[in-house]
């Protein structure tokens, strides 16, 4: 796992929700038509729009493990005594019961602490600055789902609060990216 993974996927995800807006109501306008494979490819792009979603969280997660290790590791060095939680501190555990000295690697291991630390934090903001963005894309795939289930008619009542839901977050996303 690399630092910079979680601000990328994060970065990915949140440059092409417009597009993916798009795509689903063009797909979505497309099976109205009777076009084969429409709803389907549909499907599969919010399909990969969710893992995506789950990859980006799970990777900001999988940073901060990644950072604690490394603090962990850190403190090991120090104090062989202490319990390591990861391969990093495991090692660095075992380094400092061999006797090998810690000079380099304290400094090495608490700027990598720091770096995973920022790397999470950053992709974190990215994905909060843009939780409407991604609520309006989600709203907007769900509504399209329901839509042949109630005639087509996109301004059916029984969709009405799922339409006003995504309005406003699309209104506070672009309220947010002025």
């Amino acid at each position: 796992m690399h630092m910079s993974k979680a601000p990328k996927l994060a970065s990915k995800l949140t440059k092409k929700c417009a597009y993916l807006r798009r795509e689903f109501n063009g797909l979505s306008m497309d099976a109205q038509k009777g076009v084969r494979g429409a709803t389907e490819a549909r499907q599969a792009l919010q399909r990969k729009f969710n893992s995506d979603v789950i990859a980006a969280h799970s990777a900001v997660e999988d940073t901060r493990k990644k950072a604690a290790d490394f603090d962990r590791a850190a403190v090991c060095l120090e104090h062989p005594s202490a319990p390591s939680i990861g391969r990093v501190s495991q090692l660095a555990k075992a380094g400092a019961l061999l006797g090998i000295g810690k000079g380099h690697r304290l400094v090495l291991f608490k700027s990598v602490a720091e770096q995973a630390r920022d790397s999470a934090d950053r992709a974190e903001a990215r994905l909060d600055r843009s939780a409407d963005d991604l609520a309006a894309t989600r709203l907007l795939a769900e509504i399209l789902d329901e839509l042949p289930k109630h005639g087509g008619d996109i301004k059916s009542p029984k969709l009405a609060e799922k339409r006003k839901q995504y309005q406003a977050h699309l209104a506070a996303h672009r309220k947010e990216s002025k």
